[in-house]
This record gives structure tokens, sequence and C-alpha cells, in this order.
């Protein structure tokens, strides 16, 4: 039976919002898994890494509205990238069953407001 790597055990740990109690989850995360859920929790560790880089991303093209003629939505493809990120995490969470304390990639609690 297989078991996470101290790089991915670390990973888990701090995308789950565990990062300053590591200790609650570390006897669970330390137990052998069956092989299709560690490669699954690897995968899906790599997905995350690549919305966080894609989010990154986004952040200095935000100003631009149009690119050789296509139009761009960024907070759309922001919200997207988001959702995505946010499934994945859950599913991490359930596949490990380890309660999601992070809410890392929600949308933000700020209301809009219209003075016209």
């Amino acid at each position: 039976m297989p078991y996470f790597t101290a790089t991915q055990v670390e990973q888990i740990t701090t995308i789950l919002g565990y990062a300053s109690a590591p200790h609650l989850i570390a006897p669970q995360l330390a137990n052998s898994y069956l092989s299709a859920a560690v490669e699954r929790v690897a995968q899906i560790l790599i997905d995350l890494a690549e919305i966080d880089a894609q989010l990154k991303a986004l952040r200095p093209d935000s100003m631009a509205e149009s690119v050789a003629g296509m139009q761009l939505n960024f907070p759309k493809h922001r919200a997207l990238l988001k959702s995505d990120a946010s499934d994945l995490l859950k599913e991490l969470a359930q596949v490990l069953g380890i309660p999601l304390l992070s809410k890392k990639y929600a949308g933000s609690a700020r209301a809009t407001v219209s003075y016209w």
C-alpha cells in the first residue's frame, strides 16, 4: 500500500488549511492509502499548482480589454479557474476523508455598490 511523500503531506496540510496545526491530520496522512487514491491526490496537487500559476499569470494581463480583435473577460476567466480549483479542493478533502478548513479559492465577500 502506498504512502504520501513528505512533500505531498506538507502540500496537503497547507492546502486543506491545517498549516498552523498539522498534528491534527498528520496521523491520518501517515496511513497507507489505496494506490488509486494516492495517484488521484498527486494529480489534484499538480492541477491546483497549475491553476495557481494561471491565476498568478492572469494578474498582469488583466488590464487589457481586447487582444488581436478578441474581447477578453478576465473576471469570468478568473471565476472559472477559482471554481475549478474549489472543486478540486473539495475532492481532495473527500478522497482523504479530512474536513476542509481552508477556502482559498472562495470568492471575495466584497459588496458591489452602485451610486447611480
